[in-house]
């Protein structure tokens, strides 16, 4: 269905099938999803903010796997967030991001090489 949904430029049927993808008690969607990069590019101008949801979860996903080339990714997709998240929100989603990866110096020094 995403396949078809992202071929035919179904946006709505494919935000739905995303809503139908969150998890029932917290209401977030899972950190992989298949074709997540493409689907988040596909739905960021009309519904940014699944769009932002899933460059969230590659972020984290990238950034778990605590190695450079993760790094890296993660640092992607924080870039993306950034250019569709506001900016005081930005500001306290990249400073919670820092806060909560201290203890990886990799980790934020590929943050600072994208200049988040």
């Amino acid at each position: 269905m995403i396949d078809i949904s992202l071929e035919d430029n179904q946006l709505d049927e494919l935000h739905e099938l995303l809503t139908n993808l969150r998890d029932e008690e917290t209401k977030r969607l899972p950190d992989r999803i298949y074709r997540g990069e493409e689907i988040a590019k596909t739905l960021e101008k009309i519904f940014p903010s699944a769009s932002i949801e899933i460059w969230k979860g590659i972020a984290g996903f990238q950034a778990g796997r605590a190695v450079p080339g993760g790094y890296y990714n993660a640092s992607c997709a924080l870039s993306e967030i950034k250019t569709l998240m506001p900016g005081e929100e930005w500001n306290a989603f990249i400073t919670e991001v820092k806060e909560k990866n201290q203890r990886r110096p990799r980790y934020l020094k590929e943050i600072r090489k994208f200049g988040l």
